[in-house]
């Protein structure tokens, strides 16, 4: 075969192939299909988190930490208690919830004296993991400061 006709075929050839319109169908796997559907379901948990913290100066060394937890989830959570730690022990007995609805918050403040120093105050909600929740690697948060006294 001749070299410039083979070249001219390969040239028509490509021509034709960017000038083609392709459609292209995507059919859904169906809903009981083993191999499960193209998209994923949403699961129904209640995820808890440490919405907001906050530490205010009150007077003669006393501060107040004010906080607030948050069910980002899209379902109900139940019962748990919060941990709060000053520099890694406990600052206060755990604090109950009796449980949060979808979005719903609850705020909590603890009046507490601090000594001079850098202090670290943790917040770990559902610290004994009762809740099961869509993510339990976000139940904490912490603040660290450095506390003086003229």
């Amino acid at each position: 075969m001749d070299k410039k006709i083979l070249v001219g075929s390969v040239f028509i050839a490509l021509l034709m192939l960017a000038s083609a319109t392709f459609v292209v169908f995507t059919i859904p796997a169906k809903a009981d299909d083993p191999d499960g559907p193209d998209y994923p379901q949403p699961r129904l948990k209640p995820d808890l988190v440490v919405w907001s913290m906050d530490i205010d100066s009150l007077l003669f060394g006393w501060y107040r930490l004010t906080y607030v937890i948050k069910n980002i989830g899209n379902l109900s959570a139940g019962p748990f208690y919060d941990e709060i730690l000053w520099d890694g022990s406990p600052l206060v007995p755990d604090v109950y919830h009796s449980g949060l609805g979808v979005l719903q918050t609850n705020t909590t403040i603890i009046n507490f004296q601090a000594q001079k120093g850098w202090h670290t105050i943790t917040v770990n909600t559902d610290c004994d993991n009762d809740v099961d929740e869509w993510n339990e690697v976000n139940n904490w948060d912490n603040i660290t400061w450095f506390y003086w006294w003229i």
